[in-house]
């Protein structure tokens, strides 16, 4: 059988580490246990939590500012409790929202001249800047705030999410708390906006995800998610309308799982990771459909492709190095011209922040507009006012080539799917010279520039039934010839007085192929005026020579024959199309053999299922066949002794009893009851006997239990 390898622009996508020296390090980030991503990052900042004692804050470091951060370094500390998420405003550079242990959110005005240090050493000991005084602050969650996040279309929106297991929509723009939706039954380990901002998807601790409209404030469809208990994470695959969570399953093994939001039953896709522990967080490239996944506390980063319904697996990055959370950089950000495709922000165990680049392998300098398609930008889509009265937009959509020309964001013109040319009516035919005879005068610098000037554009008609089968390009230039031929023959008086004078191809509007406006071009036009003894030149267009004639006429055949390679190409598409069909029909078919041989393995494991089932129920069986027989026989061993050993006892004595007939009564009574105290003791001793035995037995039974137990488990 044949294996084909999937086509795909990114198949060949490889991630690369910044050197040391490009990274940031000297960063005193937070260690609470807190399950966020810890860093986010927009074209201007990354911005990360901080471990401060007594309060909350977080730092904000330009890209710009690579290296070891100054210990001065300004923090942002308004909240009370730590500070557990951070998220910059897709529109404004400057602006950043952050949740906290405190129940608050806060937007913040970062202004980048505050964010300089001046690194002077004697200054090593003062205490760094601190902001304390954010734009806003909005109260409404009753527990801390563990997400926040922009609205991705419409400006001045933002949603949070708290351990009081409720979402709320806030209106930036006036402060205020726009609704909220309670109806969770646990904590939410996070969310997400659906592609136009319309729907949020959230999963929770008890294990189910539910899709929420955040205006109406309400749960529109919920189901049963990841099975394990640990972190689940989700987010959007762009404008296919399908979303996908990371979690753990019952095995406590790590997965993904691809959802149709209208169907939560059961996901459309899932994949089984690995047997780690940490949480994947996955961030999405809606520009090239590439799925990143980022473990904490493993230093690998895989990538998939999300094409066509299927999520299919690209290359793995891999690193030595952990990482405890992850931020994506915005696509207008990224490096263009080095075909950077996405570029995250790793921070490691060691409190350093390393960006990792994802390049795709392209040589040349010019924008690739197949793996740069238009993508998101900083214009909003609508204002919150217009969001809020219900109105639904899609994200405005960037030219990538205008930022990768160095210019400012282009709105993407609409994509047209087919145009339509029309085609250019063939001229009529100029009617022939008539020979004239003109007077012998001298020109004067008028009919001179008149002659060096442009001859008059003739009309031309279509071909006759020869040239039917002619391309249109092919059956202009004929059509040309065919004219000038005819000119030959009916001035060639004119000929001979213009012998010595170059005459050049009359220029016309037809559209024909490049070929031949070279050609045309190729011929000098006259700059020479005639001596003055001899006649002007006619008022009509001078007929081309016998050599443009024959070389139109052979690119008339050149455009023909490119035209029967054309028709040559559509018929090998064709059978490439048939091929492609042919291997569609063979996956289909190799899918369905697929699904027989699983078909023939899940009967197959059933038979043996059954089997097992029925060896457990005949141990069982046996077990209690040898109980009974076991029970049985101390009870027949026990009743069998005892009477005889009675009966032996009493022969004895009767024996005894004729032979001694002349021993004194009392001499009998105390062996009678010596006898009988030894007949005691037998019997204590079958006791202990019989006791021995259960004992035997019960052990007999528990190791048939735990044979029957292992035969259930086979």
């Amino acid at each position: 059988m044949y294996s084909f390898v999937r086509a795909s622009k990114y198949r060949h996508v490889f991630g690369q580490a910044y050197k040391r020296d490009e990274c940031y390090e000297n960063l005193k980030i937070t260690n609470s246990a807190w399950d966020s991503n810890i860093i986010s990052v927009n074209p201007k900042y990354f911005a990360v939590n901080w471990n401060a004692g007594g309060g909350g804050a977080f730092c904000v470091v330009p890209l710009s500012q690579s290296g070891r951060l100054d210990v001065r370094h300004p923090l942002f500390t308004g909240h009370s409790g730590q500070v557990l998420d951070t998220d910059f405003s897709p529109f404004n550079n400057d602006i950043i929202a952050s949740g906290a242990e405190d129940g608050n959110v806060m937007v913040w005005k970062i202004n980048e001249a505050d964010l300089a240090v001046d690194r002077d050493d004697s200054d090593e000991n003062i205490e760094p800047l601190c902001f304390n005084q954010p734009l806003l602050t909005l109260r409404g969650h009753e527990k801390k705030v563990g997400f926040v996040k922009f609205h991705k279309s419409a400006e001045n929106v933002l949603a949070s999410a708290g351990a009081d297991q409720t979402v709320r929509l806030w209106d930036v723009e006036y402060g205020t708390e726009k609704s909220s939706v309670s109806d969770f039954n646990d904590t939410i380990l996070s969310f997400d906006f659906n592609y136009d901002g319309s729907l949020i998807a959230c999963p929770s601790r008890d294990k189910t995800l539910r899709i929420i409209d955040p205006r109406e404030g309400k749960i529109v469809n919920s189901g049963n998610s990841h099975l394990g208990i640990k972190g689940s994470r989700v987010v959007w695959l762009g404008n296919t309308g399908k979303l996908i969570t990371t979690g753990f399953n019952r095995m406590s093994h790590r997965e993904v799982c691809v959802w149709d939001p209208a169907n939560l039953s059961s996901p459309t896709i899932t994949l089984d990771i690995d047997t780690s522990s940490g949480v994947l967080m996955p961030f999405y490239d809606e520009g090239s459909n590439m799925l990143y996944l980022a473990g904490k506390g493993d230093g690998n980063i895989r990538y998939y492709e999300y094409e066509s319904g299927k999520l299919h697996y690209v290359s793995e990055y891999q690193s030595t190095e952990p990482q405890r959370g992850m931020g994506a950089l915005t696509k207008t950000a990224v490096n263009l011209r080095k075909y950077e495709l996405m570029r995250l922000y790793k921070v490691t165990s060691n409190n350093i922040v390393e960006p990792i680049s994802f390049q795709a392998p392209r040589k040349g300098n010019s924008f690739l507009a197949d793996i740069y398609p238009p993508n998101r930008g900083s214009i909003p889509a609508q204002t919150s006012a217009e969001y809020f009265s219900g109105q639904t937009k899609p994200p405005v959509l960037v030219d990538l080539e205008s930022i990768f020309n160095g210019l400012p964001e282009a709105v993407a013109s609409p994509v047209i799917a087919q145009t339509k040319i029309a085609s250019t009516p063939t001229p009529a035919p100029a009617s022939p010279v008539a020979k004239k005879q003109q007077p012998s005068v001298t020109p004067t610098a008028t009919d001179a520039a008149s002659i060096n000037s442009a001859p008059a554009k003739p009309k031309t008609s279509g071909l006759t039934n020869g040239s039917a089968n002619l391309s249109e390009g092919a059956s202009k230039l004929l059509a040309i010839a065919k004219l000038n031929n005819q000119d030959d023959t009916d001035e060639e008086d004119i000929d001979d007085a213009f012998t010595d004078q170059k005459r050049s191809i009359p220029s016309t509007n037809l559209n024909t192929s490049a070929a031949a406006d070279t050609a045309a071009d190729s011929v000098p036009t006259p700059v020479v005026a005639p001596p003055a003894a001899e006649v002007a030149a006619p008022s009509s267009v001078p007929p081309v020579s016998n050599a443009s004639n024959e070389q139109i006429a052979n690119l008339a055949k050149e455009l023909e024959s490119m035209r029967i390679l054309n028709s040559e190409n559509q018929k090998e598409l064709s059978k490439i199309s048939l091929l492609e069909s042919k291997i569609a029909d063979q996956i289909q078919a190799s899918s369905e053999t697929s699904t027989t041989e699983i078909s023939k393995l899940v009967a197959e494991i059933s038979a043996i299922k059954l089997s097992q089932e029925s060896l457990t129920k005949d141990m069982q069986a046996s077990i209690d066949k040898l109980q009974g027989h076991v029970d049985e026989t101390a009870n027949s061993q026990m009743n069998e002794t005892i009477p005889a050993l009675v009966s032996q006892i009493v022969a004895e004595q009767v024996q005894l009893l004729k032979d001694q007939n002349d021993v004194k009564s009392s001499e009998t009574v105390t062996e009678l009851q010596k006898l009988l105290s030894e007949t005691k003791s037998i019997i204590a001793s079958q006791e202990q006997r019989i006791t021995h035995l259960e004992a035997q037995l019960l052990e007999t039974v528990n190791a048939a239990s735990e044979l029957a137990s292992a035969v259930e488990k086979l």
